[in-house]
């Protein structure tokens, strides 16, 4: 007879037995992706909540669980962690899971791609019914991730806890991202600056923000831009000076800024949302974005005694996400 996991949650806590603790389609990330199974234990009525640290980010697009025995319609979702608790805290997306009775993979498509962040913490919520086999592995010799439930419709969440016979198997499916890469090399300005760029966020082509560029160590007080290409990186010499052009024309430029800081200093820096950029410019090079572009972007500003007065940056290259 198979252990309803609602049931099992309860004796759990009640004995105290558990501490609490505090761009293609493939699997970006899964755990215990395997065919195997724990053929003892189905769900009941509850949320389930599994903990997702993600080592990489991706935008997810599609999630699966290992399930089966039952005709039934339920729900999967992508929830974030809230770190004060140590539980799930807000919803991010959520899809459809028709399962079908033979024990196997079985996935929801998520309504709409949700963008996460390699290094933080997630949560897949399973909307379950009654009766379901539960997408657990076989018992392992160390206790699998943490997991908690609500019985509330996600109000209010238990304290989750781990253990070694909750081995829980998931699939995140959708676009896996690399990380910005920088190449290329940066100039030497007149006062010794290095121009180097460095990013936070994911590029996307639907986010209307949160992939920022910044250029660092600009010559203070300058006018400057950033600039992209879709044709890929390039190495010309910038004039006679030490600066290289490292993006294939043809180019896009972005907004002109000022550097801010020290004038014949290196405190200067430029920043630009790059998706922001994308969401309010509809005609630049590119655009339409659908997501798996990959771009190749550097930071230009003023440099009057330089050669060609100007001055560049490091590159930066980017796979965009959907």
């Amino acid at each position: 007879m198979k252990l309803h996991l609602l049931r099992n949650f309860a004796a759990l806590i009640a004995f105290a037995l558990f501490a609490p603790r505090a761009p293609a389609q493939s699997i970006c990330h899964a755990l215990n992706d395997t065919a195997t199974f724990l053929n003892t234990v189905s769900t009941g009525n509850a949320f389930f909540a599994i903990r997702v640290d993600l080592p990489a980010s991706t935008t997810v697009t599609r999630v699966e669980l290992f399930t089966g025995e039952v005709t039934a319609l339920h729900q999967v979702d992508l929830w974030s962690h809230d770190a004060s608790t140590g539980k799930p805290l807000a919803l991010l997306g959520s899809g459809p899971l028709p399962i079908s009775p033979t024990n196997a993979w079985q996935g929801a498509d998520l309504t709409t791609p949700v963008a996460l962040t390699g290094g933080q913490t997630y949560w897949i919520v399973w909307r379950a019914a009654l009766g379901a086999q539960a997408s657990l592995d076989l018992v392992g010799s160390s206790p699998g991730p943490l997991w908690t439930i609500s019985v509330d419709g996600g109000t209010t969440w238990f304290t989750p806890v781990q253990s070694n016979d909750r081995q829980w198997k998931y699939r995140l499916v959708g676009s896996c991202l690399t990380p910005p890469t920088s190449y290329c090399t940066a100039g030497t300005t007149t006062n010794g600056c290095n121009a180097t760029l460095a990013s936070t966020g994911i590029p996307s082509a639907s986010a209307t923000s949160g992939f920022v560029v910044t250029a660092s160590q600009v010559e203070g007080q300058k006018q400057g831009l950033f600039f992209y290409s879709l044709s890929g990186p390039h190495a010309q010499p910038w004039g006679t000076g030490t600066s290289f052009l490292c993006v294939h024309p043809p180019t896009q430029r972005g907004p002109v800024a000022t550097s801010g800081g020290t004038s014949n200093a290196c405190d200067g820096s430029l920043t630009l949302d790059w998706n922001a950029f994308r969401a309010s410019s509809p005609t630049i090079l590119g655009a339409p974005f659908q997501g798996g572009e990959d771009i190749w972007l550097q930071a230009w500003f003023r440099d009057p005694p330089a050669p060609k007065s100007t001055s560049l940056s490091d590159a930066l290259t980017f796979t965009v996400a959907p």
